[in-house]
Order: structure tokens, then sequence, then C-alpha cells
């Protein structure tokens, strides 16, 4: 997303249609708590944070592929509604699996986690669209550890505080 707007300005794509791309995204991530309300609270493993991964891997692929309006704007609403999942699950699957005493430290150790890859991400993008003249390659990139992530989302087993 860091690259987003200047990747449709260069595709010739309007104000007007990046804005209706903006508020596509923002009216997902409004309805994102809705969308996996069920899915977290029954979810005691990897499962709702391996779905939100599968759903991000396909907004994200769809741009390397089709970048027209449709597309986009699809994309907008698939990112949107699954972005925010993520912290979402892990804090889920900590609370399950863990003493309540160990609770802050497992999302802190996450949010360090998660922050680390909000900061490389962005840098590791803009490289090899800067190395490649393109960002579909990096799209390409992000899909590929997007699907790893949720495979190894997958795995986990479900998980139960200790008594």
């Amino acid at each position: 997303m860091t690259f987003v707007i200047a990747w449709m300005k260069g595709r010739q794509f309007t104000p007007p249609e990046i804005g209706l791309f903006w508020g596509s995204l923002g009216l997902a991530v409004m309805a994102s708590p809705y969308l996996w309300r069920a899915s977290l609270a029954s979810s005691l493993g990897g499962r709702t944070l391996g779905a939100s991964c599968v759903v991000l891997t396909g907004a994200t692929a769809l741009l390397s592929v089709d970048a027209s309006l449709p597309m986009m704007l699809l994309s907008a609403c698939l990112f949107g509604s699954s972005m925010f999942t993520g912290p979402a699950a892990i804090t889920v699957m900590v609370r399950n699996g863990s003493p309540r005493e160990t609770w802050g430290a497992g999302i802190a150790g996450f949010t360090i986690a998660f922050g680390l890859g909000q900061a490389v991400g962005p840098v590791v993008s803009g490289w090899i669209g800067d190395l490649t003249g393109s960002l579909t390659l990096a799209l390409l990139v992000s899909s590929a550890i997007l699907a790893t992530a949720a495979a190894i989302a997958f795995l986990q087993k479900d998980v139960r505080a200790p008594a």
C-alpha cells in the first residue's frame, strides 16, 4: 500500500479513481470486524490468521495480473477486509495458548515483529521496484511471502491456555 498512489498515477488513474480506491479500502476496513468476528471467536489455532493471509495474498496477486480499475477496487476491498485481522488473530492465539501473566509479553513480541515487517517490507518492495522499474515483481514477492505465512499459520495446532 505504501506505493499505491504513485503506482496508480503512473498507470494514468485519475484523482477520483484513486480516491475511490482508498474509499473502498476504508469501507472494507470498517466491515472487517463483522466479517471475521465468528472466525476469531471460534479459532483456537492459526485458521483465521491463515485465512486472512490467503485473502491478502489474493488481493496482492490480483494487481500483478490486472491493474484495471475494477481489479484495483476488488483488491482494495479484499485487502481492507483482511489487513488488520492478522494482529487480532495473533492476539486470540496468545490469549488462548498461554497463561494470562504472559499475554503482555506474547503480544509485545508479535507487535515488535509486526512493526519490523511494516518497516522492512516497503523498503524491500521499493528496492525491487527501483531495480526492475516496476512494482509487479514486488507484488509477486509479497504474494509469495503472504502465501508462505498462510501455510505456516494453517500448520498451527489448536491451542488452549494451560490450566
